[in-house]
């Protein structure tokens, strides 16, 4: 329900009764997503603590850190997730994108691939190399991947926000107004959409 905040206050309570790997991965993510990065890094390393092999709590941790400009500690932390579960998806989602955000484009190509290999319907993966596709300038490419992701997800905003601009660059402003049409009908308050609007508006 999007309620961080409630969730974060409930595990804090509950944790330290419970002691589990589970609720300390947990309340970390509270935390992240409230951007206490700093508290979500204490309740990731105090689930690794209970259970040192943890794929997805090490996952996690790399995420909180990556926050903090720790890099290196990062990389250190997602290297450790993937060698533990090389094949799952939230392991190998999280480093895709922060391979993504270091503009590593063929690491975090081969990472999104393989994924595909086992998971075929992760749209997620369809919308990350869309991404690296338009990073690369191979436009048409990417307008092909999001096409992809949208045959699997047509909920996803940010498939179809990539797509418009992957469109506009293509110079089909119908085509990328439309996108952004169907991108503000499934977040209307996303803040982006507008910029690129006015932008196809000058151009015109």
């Amino acid at each position: 329900l999007n309620r961080y905040a409630d969730a974060a206050a409930i595990y804090e309570s509950v944790c330290p009764e419970l002691e589990s790997h589970d609720c300390y991965n947990e309340l970390g993510i509270a935390r992240s997503s409230l951007g206490g990065f700093p508290e979500a890094i204490q309740s990731f390393r105090r689930a690794l603590e209970i259970d040192p092999d943890s794929a997805v709590a090490h996952s996690n941790l790399a995420v909180a850190i990556a926050h903090t400009g720790r890099i290196d500690a990062a990389l250190n932390h997602h290297q450790q997730a993937m060698d533990l579960d090389p094949g799952g998806v939230i392991v190998g989602i999280n480093y895709g994108v922060f391979l993504f955000a270091q503009k590593k484009y063929d690491a975090a190509r081969r990472v999104f691939r393989g994924l595909l290999n086992t998971h075929p319907n992760l749209f997620y993966a369809r919308l990350y190399l869309g991404r690296i596709l338009y990073q690369e300038r191979k436009y048409r490419d990417a307008v092909y991947e999001l096409n992809r992701g949208i045959q699997i997800n047509d909920q996803s905003f940010d498939l179809f926000y990539y797509r418009a601009l992957a469109r506009y660059r293509l110079r089909d402003p119908g085509g990328a107004m439309s996108d952004l049409a169907r991108a503000e009908k499934i977040n209307p308050l996303n803040g982006v959409t507008e910029g690129l609007r006015e932008q196809i508006k000058r151009d015109r």
